[in-house]
């Protein structure tokens, strides 16, 4: 089910949520998927600052318009990353469509190759 953007369009919505040190990656109902460093945004720096047991405590809004994380009583809104990733955004990309529906058990394995830059993020974050 999608949500309607306020302007009578279909709206891709967050279906799964991974975070790995400052990379956020939302798997979408379209298969695409963001990744985002929040250390990068200034205006996520509240999550970037966050315990890691802090990072991992979230959830998707109803209808997958945002996710929120309760210990920090804030979130983020899809359609603003989406926003930031067409407007060439370097901290923040979108994957090209999967061949089916995100699947938060193959994220790392191959299916959804990251970009080069946030690929290197990801492996000095699982360093750690």
């Amino acid at each position: 089910m999608s949500i309607s953007d306020g302007n009578g369009q279909a709206a891709t919505h967050a279906v799964d949520v991974r975070m790995a040190g400052d990379l956020l990656r939302i798997g979408l109902d379209d298969g695409r998927e963001l990744h985002v460093l929040v250390d990068k945004v200034p205006w996520l720096k509240w999550l970037s600052n966050a315990r890691p047991d802090q990072k991992e405590h979230w959830s998707i809004e109803p209808n997958g318009y945002a996710v929120y994380w309760e210990d920090l009583d804030d979130g983020v809104e899809i359609s603003h990353l989406l926003e930031m990733a067409a407007a060439n955004n370097p901290s923040i990309e979108l994957s090209a469509p999967l061949l089916r529906r995100f699947d938060p058990h193959l994220v790392g394995s191959g299916e959804a190759p990251l970009p080069p830059a946030i690929a290197a993020r990801t492996r000095e974050a699982e360093r750690e």
